[in-house]
């Protein structure tokens, strides 16, 4: 059975789009959540599609330029994660786990791309920046 990412970067890569792990997915690999995703589903710049190659069944789903940011990168997990999370489930904990996951470098990417982030994404990696200096 091939491996769903290695095929839909394949797909991708041969169509010149560009390709995100779900924010479901990305959250589970930063500890946010330990819900495994039922499908192996990747965010695109292309349209949407669903393939079938043998028992693997993989879907690709369009989402805005914004969201694909950083993708194909530690710091892309976050913001894909993050987007998926949603403004009620996100906090300053949850900016401290990437953090910690992602490592210095990546989260400094990570935090250099505010201006793809919605204001309440932008505003909860402040206050968790603020939180940190007064801590």
């Amino acid at each position: 059975m091939p491996e769903p990412a290695k095929v839909a970067q394949t797909i991708a890569k041969a169509h010149g789009e560009t390709i995100q792990v779900h924010g479901a997915e990305a959250a589970r690999l930063l500890g946010l959540t330990t819900q495994m995703p039922l499908q192996s589903v990747f965010y695109t710049s292309g349209p949407n599609r669903e393939l079938k190659i043998g028992k693997l069944q993989l879907i690709l789903k369009h989402i805005a330029p914004r969201k694909l940011a950083l993708s194909g990168r530690p710091s892309g997990l976050a913001l894909s994660a993050l987007w998926y999370l949603g403004k009620e489930r996100v906090s300053s904990r949850t900016i401290k786990t990437i953090r910690e996951k992602l490592g210095p470098e990546a989260f400094e990417e990570f935090r250099a791309e505010t201006r793809s982030m919605p204001a309440w994404m932008a505003d909860t990696l402040h206050r968790y920046e603020r939180e940190a200096i007064g801590a």
